[in-house]
């Protein structure tokens, strides 16, 4: 049982922190995904800042190699499961980047190896084709520690995410009829409701409102505009995204309180080895040293319910923070 003077929930004042910006920009090929967003990275990070860009587009952001001042070009190929977008994404991780450009995010659902490729061909062990709900369990599992991965960067995130046509069906029977509802970005269907700000492109490179003359509609169902109350009067109708956008965004994260760099990337390290389940969490916890055991074990209820839910096994007989280990299993991650 966990001990008395470890709450489950810690209550505190509400403060704003000063957390790194997870911006997506959306849009048919040629809506100015790549130009804008690099745009943006060049505002946000400021004149010395660094750039780096995972590009899954077989180099096409490199026609972009003279812009913003210069930035760092990842070439990133299939297959694009999400754990080798978690490793890719790794890699500029502690290298003094102030924004990585993530461009596209959309192979990670839809691209050769990424989630409905890995739900469509994923095999048991025994060689027979997984089926139903149970082909979904490790394509949505790489797919959540990749989103966990990418929502505690510790720094800047743009996601270009590639969108078509959504599609449904009104009527029934012979009366039945498909009907386009407008446009949807390729990724999960709550990817954008995790970012601090996301925006529809238009033919024209700028922002789609609702009501819009543009060839360009969202669904319905779907922002094409999401964006905090106090950074609304950045991204107006007939407007570019640019540098200067990107440097108001930043002078707003930096009003925010800091940030324990370190210790949010204890925290994170440790969702990632809970998704393993609690072998490789238990392991992980005593491997560190007292400081960021004391880190861990702060978060200690959170990182027990995700392995639960990882090996579905029960906890170690102790229940407590780094006691014996379940077996668990670790996938491998190549880049």
């Amino acid at each position: 049982m966990l001990h008395d003077d470890q709450p489950m929930f810690e209550i505190k004042p509400a403060v704003r922190k000063g957390t790194p910006a997870l911006i997506s920009l959306w849009g048919p090929s040629s809506s100015g995904k790549t130009y804008t967003a690099l745009e943006l990275a060049r505002g946000l990070v400021g004149p010395e800042g660094k750039i780096g860009l995972i590009d899954t587009e077989n180099n096409r952001a490199l026609f972009y190699a003279a812009m913003a001042d210069g930035w760092e070009h990842l070439d990133f190929q299939p297959p694009f499961s999400p754990d080798r977008y978690t490793a890719a994404l790794k890699t500029f991780e502690d290298k003094g980047y102030g924004c990585v450009i993530v461009d596209s995010g959309s192979h990670a659902w839809e691209g050769e190896g990424g989630v409905l490729d890995m739900a469509e061909n994923g095999r048991a062990q025994s060689g027979k084709a997984l089926t139903g709900l149970v082909k979904w369990n490790k394509p949505k599992a790489a797919y959540k520690r990749m989103v966990n991965n990418q929502l505690r960067a510790p720094f800047h995130v743009i996601f270009c995410l590639r969108a078509k046509d959504g599609f449904k069906q009104k009527g029934f029977g012979d009366k039945a009829e498909i009907a386009n509802v407008g446009l949807e970005p390729i990724i999960g269907k709550n990817f954008l409701f995790e970012m601090t700000i996301s925006v529809l492109l238009g033919a024209d490179h700028k922002p789609v409102f609702p009501g819009d003359n543009s060839e360009y509609h969202a669904n319905p169902s779907i922002p094409s505009v999401k964006v905090p109350e106090e950074l609304k009067h950045l991204i107006k109708p007939n407007e570019y995204l640019g540098e200067g956008t990107g440097a108001a965004i930043a002078g707003w994260i930096k009003g925010g309180e800091a940030i324990d760099h370190h210790a949010e990337q204890v925290k994170k390290i440790a969702r990632d080895m809970a998704t393993f389940g609690m072998e490789k969490l238990t392991e992980h916890g005593k491997s560190q040293p007292e400081k960021d055991q004391t880190v861990i074990k702060s978060i200690w209820p959170e990182l027990k319910a995700l392995a639960f839910e990882a090996d579905s096994q029960k906890a170690p007989a102790n229940d407590e923070p780094f006691g014996e280990p379940e077996q668990a299993q670790e996938p491998q991650v190549q880049i």
